[in-house]
């Protein structure tokens, strides 16, 4: 599937959109068409952007689309924007860490206390 990216738009499947400032996500209608197939829209695009199975502008194209817009939104952003994204998600990463590290440091301790009483009771246990 040809994708074409632009800074003013962009071409998947015979579908020009023009770029916005917003992300855009892949919809699909809870009704199908009369044949059965699906068909949906691309919320956040400009206009009223609408994809069908049924048509060469499908589902598969739209989510492209819609990938491809995402990634050029992204792309335009400054450098000093990305770095405050990346500590941002570095820190909460990091914090979840730290979170999972402390429950498994507790949780290997009060296992390890559980094993030498399990042994002790085992070693004072009289042999039948």
């Amino acid at each position: 599937m040809k994708i074409v990216v632009t800074n003013e738009y962009v071409t998947v499947a015979g579908k020009t959109v023009l770029h916005n400032e917003y992300p855009w996500r892949t919809a699909t209608n809870r009704h199908t068409n009369t044949d059965g197939s699906s068909w949906g829209w691309i919320d956040q695009a400009p206009g009223h952007v609408c994809w069908s199975d049924n048509e060469s502008f499908n589902s598969t194209a739209a989510s492209a689309m819609v990938r491809a817009h995402n990634q050029w939104l992204e792309d335009q952003q400054p450098l000093s924007i990305k770095i405050i994204k990346a500590k941002r998600e570095y820190e909460t990463a990091k914090a979840e860490l730290d979170s999972v590290r402390g429950k498994y440091e507790a949780a290997s301790k009060r296992l390890s206390a559980a094993e030498d009483v399990l042994n002790s009771l085992h070693a004072t246990q009289e042999p039948a």
